[in-house]
């Protein structure tokens, strides 16, 4: 089986939804030059299946400064290095020594490798670099670029080898993530519902998201519109907004026409609008927020 985890293009353009829908390949059958049988699922990575394989877990906490950790791989067990907290670039190096004859692989993944740990696949599938064992002691350590602050690096075991491979993982980084900070030489996570810039260096650089949005997902690239609301009977007015994140150009909203309707599926008669609009700003003459009501546009402006 090959679990397909998004990728870092599908992950920048939409964190919450590549990471929603995560399908798995399995391959059935195969009739050599007539067909082949397969079968296609999605994983909830929330409770995934039971796993097939046991790895020896290990977890490496990534500061600025640069953290380590050694210890002593089997060649008859599956091990499992997490490299957690990686910021946004973060460097993650193996240094993996064994005794001759011993040839042991070391994998690396974006994130976890469900294709290996949960359907027994090959260690191979979703890794994006390998890192070779080389005699004591090891000079020649093999490089990776964290994704979104996380890697995995898996070592399966060596067929035929009765030894032990000598493991060194290191990780530093020069800037948190989006929506965190650091925090003494790690990156901490704002507060629930609050946002911050890459780089963010104090828990005050953390804003609350505006009113009526919410942080979907702690690496969302920016707070959604909230869907809930409460129903009300009546109301001195009404204010309308859209954050700059939801706009295409990030600074312009145009509104070609807005009516009030006393039912939720704009049926009947429109509600009158006889008060006075007011708006936060506006491209200048002509575009002002009365416009709105008179066959548009508002030409509204940040």
């Amino acid at each position: 089986c090959y679990y397909i985890f998004p990728g870092g293009f599908m992950k920048d353009k939409d964190y919450v939804s590549s990471i929603q829908v995560q399908p798995v390949v399995c391959v059935n059958s195969i009739d050599v030059g007539n067909s082949i049988t397969v079968t296609v699922d999605f994983i909830d990575v929330d409770a995934p299946p039971s796993p097939q394989v046991s790895p020896v877990k290990t977890t490496l906490e990534c500061t600025k400064s640069g953290s380590s950790i050694t210890f002593e791989a089997d060649a008859n067990e599956h091990n499992l290095i997490h490299v957690r907290n990686a910021g946004a670039d973060g460097i993650v190096k193996m240094n993996m020594c064994a005794p001759v004859g011993a040839a042991f692989e070391g994998y690396f993944y974006d994130s976890f490798p469900h294709s290996l740990i949960t359907y027994g696949s090959n260690a191979a599938y979703g890794s994006y670099k390998k890192g070779d064992s080389t005699a004591c002691p090891s000079t020649s350590p093999t490089s990776y670029q964290s994704d979104y602050g996380d890697t995995y690096i898996a070592i399966p075991p060596v067929a035929g080898a009765n030894a032990k491979a000598t493991v060194e993982v290191s990780c530093s980084f020069s800037q948190c993530l989006w929506n965190s900070y650091l925090s003494n030489g790690v990156c901490a996570q704002c507060p629930s519902n609050q946002i911050s810039l890459q780089g963010s260096t104090s828990l005050s650089d953390c804003e609350p998201c505006p009113g009526g949005t919410y942080l979907e997902n702690p690496l969302s690239a920016a707070c959604t519109i909230s869907e809930d609301y409460q129903e009300i009977t009546s109301s001195k007015g009404w204010r309308l907004w859209a954050h700059e994140s939801h706009t295409v150009s990030g600074w312009a909203w145009d509104v070609e026409q807005l009516d009030f309707y006393s039912s939720d599926d704009c049926s009947g008669s429109k509600v009158a609008s006889d008060g006075t609009p007011l708006d936060s700003g506006n491209a200048g003459s002509g575009w002002g927020p009365d416009r709105a009501f008179n066959n548009g546009p508002w030409g509204g402006r940040e």
